[in-house]
Parts: structure tokens; sequence; C-alpha cells
């Protein structure tokens, strides 16, 4: 799994700029999840579609482990 980060080309990114820095942080995290699931179907069109949801079936079982067992997996180390 990758981590990708807020800063890619939004406007969006910029309103987080506002927040308090623990609400700034967490709402990064939040906003890089979504993109970064959602960048596993469209981000790679090209891919079959069999691989793409498998990429998806990843992020749910990482999802599952954060509320099953309180952990989240570092996607830098995977």
């Amino acid at each position: 799994l990758e981590w990708p980060s807020v800063g890619r080309d939004t406007n969006f990114a910029y309103s987080f700029l506002a927040l308090p820095k623990p609400r700034r942080e967490a709402i990064t995290a939040v906003w890089d999840f979504c993109r970064a699931v959602d960048d596993e179907v469209d981000e790679h069109e090209e891919r079959p579609l069999a691989e793409r949801r498998a990429g998806l079936e990843r992020w749910r079982a990482e999802v599952a482990r954060c509320f099953e067992e309180g952990v989240i997996a570092d996607a830098r180390d995977a």
C-alpha cells in the first residue's frame, strides 16, 4: 500500500491550512486515505480489473484491522 501526500494537484488541500495543527493532521490523514483508495482504481485504469479489485481488497482489510485490532500498519514498511 502506498501512503501518498495530500499536496497533490488540489486547491481543496489549501483549506486545511486554516485548521489548528492537530485537526489539520487528522483531516490530512483522512484525505490521503480517500485519495489513495480512489487512485487504486482511477489512476491505474490500464491495470486489469482483477488487480484493481485486489488493491481495493487490501484497503478494506487495512480498515478492518484498524477497527478490529486498533493497529494501523505503516504502509512504508509494507
